[in-house]
């Protein structure tokens, strides 16, 4: 083999190698741009369908009657009631502060 045949054929593989590359960044962005279009539609679908949710809701229709015809549930539909925070108790502590519920604690210097 002479250097001109060894060059081609490094140069053929670096081509193939390339146009290899470039078809595979060109099918991974046409996937990649279906996913977005994907993901868009599904968006717009369900704020169509939780617009029409509420829609039946004030024609009177109940959400177990359009479950009851098969219709999807309100995609955005939360549920339930909302919960309440707890409310914070302070600790029982002893008429010095020293103590909860006859536990002892040790003040900062005693550590």
């Amino acid at each position: 083999m002479d250097i001109q045949s060894i060059e081609q054929a490094a140069a053929a593989k670096l081509d193939a190698d390339r146009n290899e590359r470039i078809s595979f960044i060109r099918e991974i962005a046409e996937a990649s741009l279906k996913y977005r279009s994907a993901r868009e539609n599904l968006t717009a679908a369900e704020s169509e369908l939780s617009q029409l949710h509420r829609a039946a809701r004030n024609h009177g229709w109940t959400e177990k009657d359009l479950k009851d015809f098969g219709i999807e549930p309100n995609p955005k539909n939360l549920g339930g009631r909302p919960r309440q925070k707890p409310e914070r108790r302070a600790p029982n502590r002893d008429t010095n502060g020293s103590s909860v519920s006859g536990i002892e604690i040790p003040g900062r210097d005693e550590q």
